[in-house]
């Protein structure tokens, strides 16, 4: 059976309650299979590159298998999250809706007559290998199916994939005090950063852990079948 450190950001202390529904059914399934489970958050951390490599480091000291990253605006499938330990690969992630809605998917499913427009709302943070992978994910259900980067809203890595990148990775010293038994000056490694790409795109921390990964020739799969809710705002007009 595995092990899994559960990892959270969670500014300013707070969680939304889809997240603590979920937390308790995901605790609940993963022991109910004989999984050992440990929570770490951090509170007030208003860099989130930060808060993930604090996050990471915690995990480091630890002799645990996964580091699981749930943020705390979310709600998911605990079963889901059973399958993807179960899939046993490097780093995989759920298919996590971003804070907008595809006005555009919405209208051509209008148009062809789809019920359940609901269904056709919604844009997701990750980029597929291609855009048939795209395409393929959004019709295959059951299958993990690599893709380019994902976003780490919920996402499963193996330690080794971190003993890996160590020696291609900057080190820093951690500035921060706080409660988490990392003392000031302490190195920690900098898996987390935002990044310029060749294009000049700025890649977020997410994508650019997985463009360092796959750099080593790692791969990142996505878990079409997590069902995955993501609480925001919305203005009404």
């Amino acid at each position: 059976m595995a092990s899994i450190v559960i990892a959270t950001p969670m500014y300013g202390g707070m969680c939304h309650g889809i997240y603590m529904k979920s937390m308790i059914q995901l605790f609940f399934t993963l022991r109910s299979n004989g999984h050992s489970i440990e929570l770490v958050d951090i509170a007030n951390e208003s860099l989130v590159t930060r808060a993930r490599n604090t996050l990471t480091e915690l995990f480091l000291r630890t002799n645990f298998d996964y580091l699981l990253f749930i943020d705390a605006d979310q709600g998911f499938d605990a079963n889901g999250v059973l399958r993807m330990i179960e899939e046993n690969v490097d780093v995989i992630a759920a298919p996590v809706p971003m804070k907008g809605i595809n006005w555009d998917r919405i209208k051509a499913a209008s148009k062809a007559g789809i019920p359940d427009l609901e269904n056709h709302t919604g844009m997701w943070n990750f980029n597929g290998l291609s855009k048939e992978s795209i395409e393929i994910l959004s019709r295959t259900k059951e299958q993990i199916l690599e893709v380019n980067s994902a976003g780490t809203g919920l996402i499963l890595i193996k330690r080794d994939v971190f003993e890996k990148l160590k020696p291609y990775v900057p080190s820093y010293r951690y500035n921060t005090p706080n409660d988490r038994n990392i003392a000031v000056n302490e190195g920690m490694y900098n898996f987390w950063d935002v990044s310029v790409d060749e294009s000049g795109l700025l890649m977020s921390e997410d994508f650019h852990f997985c463009k360092i990964w796959r750099k080593l020739g790692g791969k990142i799969y996505m878990a079409p079948y997590v069902s995955v809710t993501h609480a925001g705002t919305y203005w009404f007009r």
